[in-house]
């Protein structure tokens, strides 16, 4: 759910959001969220400033508490997946909730 050992960049895509949101990552696009994440089999792990949580877990996306202008980085695992992982989740996500970070 939540770890305390980061992940290393050079094994995972990484790709950074902002939330646009004005009420953060709430319930709802959490759960879409935690929703694609589990479509795929690879591993993907969410990490803000200071916490890095899975994103296949519900409990662990609203733990972040992820408020409106913060920046996440999505991880998955592996890479060759990694394009249509993100694919999937800016269909459903960005222009909603998060927008890619410059």
């Amino acid at each position: 759910l939540v770890t305390t050992k980061r992940k290393r960049y050079n094994q995972y895509a990484a790709r950074t959001y902002t939330i646009t949101e004005k009420n953060g990552l709430h319930a709802r696009p959490a759960a879409e969220l935690v929703t694609i994440a589990n479509k795929y089999s690879g591993d993907s792990w969410i990490r803000t400033d200071n916490m890095e949580i899975n994103a296949k877990s519900i409990m662990g996306v609203l733990m972040l508490a992820a408020t409106a202008n913060k920046k996440l980085t999505i991880l998955y695992k592996p890479k060759k997946e990694a394009e249509e992982f993100y694919k999937s989740l800016e269909y459903s996500l960005i222009d909603k909730v998060l927008r890619k970070a410059d």
